[in-house]
């Protein structure tokens, strides 16, 4: 046994890490990648909560000129360890290597897990130091050597230090595991040298956020520096972070259900039905403060944060949620590993390399759809868009960004490895880079002002992503600010790099959620270019390629939206416009963007309402753009507080958007 234990740490270490070096992404990607990977090689300050821990080891480790793979290895490398961890822990609990290789190679192929394993980002260091807060306390439990205790003290100091959230949503899993042993802590406790000991080294593993207090002006940072406890307190709690977003108890529904979904399709359909057969039998097997503590641990991070946080149940929202129930997943990983080792003892008449070779052959299975589902080793576009959009642009240029998606991939090509260090980065939201015109903290019409400000007397050409101001001369991959007034115009890079675009979405060739919306808002741009223009030209003047270009783009729901919005103004008929909207309706992809949406439905609404009106089918486009895209800028709402004509409903209305006020209505 000694020998097998040995064998199978560092089985599941090596499978692990190879797994997520074949898969890994070798170009930047988006969430957090490049925010994170800027912070790491140029110094700073990561976004709230701070992720202290994180950041003093990356910093450390990652050298200035470090190319991403580093930063994405870094991941790795914690992921691996976790899965080790998790092995010991299993190990120790069951005293079977076949459970413990199961359970730990279960979460390194979990997708969740894997998909975090495998970019630069603070969840796999997460999971390691609550495995590692398990393993100390299992072995404390079992020898009632201080030691352990003490381990586990500092170690939970260090996991807060990290991810404080995740780690105290997970802790009460802790508490439950820890049972047996807690009348003997409590006793422990009354003695003063203990308790104090305790609490002292558990304050010593939270000294990496005395790191965030040198952070005064900072190269990188979302909201600034760090100038006093408050600035400290704000940062740590998240305090800063202004969602502005509206959910309802419907959203709360619809992500629990998903949210049970997902744990439960975390190894595929063919690791499903393991999960449910091991939750059943480890309810049946196992020790009730175990089996309790699996459950716990599984609902902290997922129900519980649903009913702590306002997040809609859509797929740019879901996106974001994707990681954080990492730790809850543990339990899944537990549950499918207890589920194979159930289905081996329903056959274990039959001969034990029968039943070993089961065993591979089912981790094998959920290792190729993990890999197939995770690849990103030729995830490139995010790269290719932001090179390809730095190199069209004319020297001493300015160009303005905007959201997480286009201030990561452009900040870290321009400041980490010194693309077009000719060109001015400019956050729109004043985040990020330390050249904002306005503090971080500023009101959206003051930023806007010194935006206007400077566009008026700067000398250099501005280009934005975004149109947020205008008159602008459209470029499809972005705009630049035109006094003379609005036009279009092509790039033929940029014309050649729609054609990838095209082929991607097509293809169905990307599949990472955050990939997915960046893709289709790319298309969305390009089809609103290209629409525009049609409208303007002969269509015998159109070259061929554009041409082309066009026709493929009416054939996707962007393309179509761009035509309805164009066909719309230009006061199409309405069964043409119906029949338009019949069409792109069924074509409308999951990773369609709320703003999308909203326009969509809102144009549909319109088009109802054009002789000879429906009003009750403009009434539900309208609550249905504002279901989608549920912001006070959109023009649903108003034209849904006319129709309603006050009463309860619209009364309702206007209590979900106080700060919207309607005319004539």
């Amino acid at each position: 046994m000694p020998g097998t234990r040995h064998i199978g740490l560092w089985v599941v270490f090596a499978v692990s890490l190879l797994a997520y070096g074949l898969t890994m992404p070798r170009h930047i990607t988006l969430e957090d990648a490049g925010l994170f990977q800027m912070v790491c090689q140029l110094g700073g300050l990561s976004h709230p909560p701070g992720y202290p821990l994180f950041t003093v080891l990356c910093q450390s480790v990652l050298p200035g000129d470090a190319d991403v793979i580093y930063g994405n290895f870094l991941s790795a490398i914690f992921a691996a360890t976790a899965v080790s961890l998790l092995y010991e822990i299993c190990l120790l609990e069951t005293d079977d290597w076949q459970i413990a290789l199961c359970v730990s190679l279960g979460m390194a192929f979990s997708s969740v897990f894997w998909s975090q394993a495998i970019i630069i980002e603070v969840y796999s260091l997460a999971v390691a130091l609550f495995l590692v807060c398990w393993l100390l306390l299992a072995k404390y439990r079992e020898s009632r050597d201080s030691k352990y205790w003490f381990g586990a003290c500092f170690a939970y100091g260090l996991g807060l230090a990290n991810h404080w959230p995740l780690l105290l949503l997970s802790s009460p899993a802790l508490l439950l595991f820890s049972w047996p042993v807690l009348r003997h802590l409590t006793s422990c406790c009354r003695s003063p040298g203990f308790l104090l000991s305790s609490v002292g080294i558990f304050l010593l593993g939270l000294t990496p956020y005395l790191s965030l207090l040198l952070q005064t002006d900072p190269v990188i940072s979302v909201t600034g520096g760090i100038h006093s406890m408050s600035d400290l307190v704000s940062h740590v709690s998240r305090g800063s972070y202004d969602f502005q977003v509206e959910s309802r108890l419907a959203d709360r529904v619809g992500l629990s259900v998903w949210l049970l979904q997902s744990g439960l399709l975390q190894l595929g359909y063919l690791g499903a039905p393991f999960i449910l057969l091991g939750l059943g039998r480890s309810m049946v097997t196992l020790p009730l403060h175990r089996s309790l503590g699996l459950i716990v641990l599984f609902l902290g991070s997922t129900i519980v944060l649903v009913l702590l946080v306002d997040f809609q149940n859509n797929h740019t929202q879901r996106a974001l949620f994707w990681p954080y129930p990492i730790i809850a997943y543990v339990a899944v990983a537990y549950w499918f590993g207890y589920g194979v080792t159930a289905t081996i003892a329903v056959i274990k008449t039959v001969g034990g390399s029968i039943r070993h070779a089961f065993v591979l052959l089912v981790l094998v299975g959920v290792a190729m759809l993990g890999y197939v589902n995770q690849n990103r080793s030729q995830s490139v576009f995010v790269e290719q868009f932001t090179k390809t959009v730095l190199a069209s642009m004319p020297a001493d240029a300015t160009l303005i960004v905007e959201g997480d998606n286009q201030t990561g991939p452009f900040g870290y090509l321009h400041l980490a490895r010194g693309l077009r260090p000719d060109i001015e980065l400019l956050n729109w939201d004043s985040a990020v880079f330390a050249n904002r015109l306005t503090p971080a903290q500023a009101k959206k019409s003051t930023r806007e002002s010194a935006f206007v400000e400077y566009i008026n007397t700067t000398r250099k050409r501005v280009f934005v992503i975004n149109p947020v101001l205008s008159p602008v001369t459209d470029f499809g991959a972005y705009f630049e600010f035109n006094p003379a007034g609005n036009s279009i115009d092509f790039k033929p890079e940029l014309e050649v790099f729609l054609d990838t675009l095209l082929t991607l979405y097509e293809q169905n060739l990307v599949m990472q959620r955050h990939e997915q919306s960046f893709l289709f808002d790319r298309l969305w741009r390009f089809a609103g270019q290209y629409v525009r223009y049609a409208s303007s030209q002969n269509p015998k003047d159109i070259p061929a390629l554009r041409r082309n270009r066009l026709v493929r783009l009416l054939e996707i729901f962007p393309g179509k939206l761009a035509l309805l919005e164009n066909q719309f103004e230009q006061g199409l008929s309405k069964p043409e416009l119906l029949a338009l909207i019949s069409q792109a309706e069924m074509q409308i992809p999951e990773f369609a963007s709320q703003g999308s949406l909203g326009l969509f439905y809102d144009l549909s609404g319109r088009t109802h309402l054009l002789t000879p009106e429906n009003r009750e089918l403009a009434i539900v486009s309208f609550q249905r753009s504002l279901d989608a895209y549920p912001q006070s800028d959109n023009r649903s709402i108003c034209a849904l507080h006319k129709l309603l004509k006050g009463g309860a409903a619209a009364a309702r209305l206007s209590q979900r958007f106080p700060s919207v006020s309607c005319p004539n209505g």
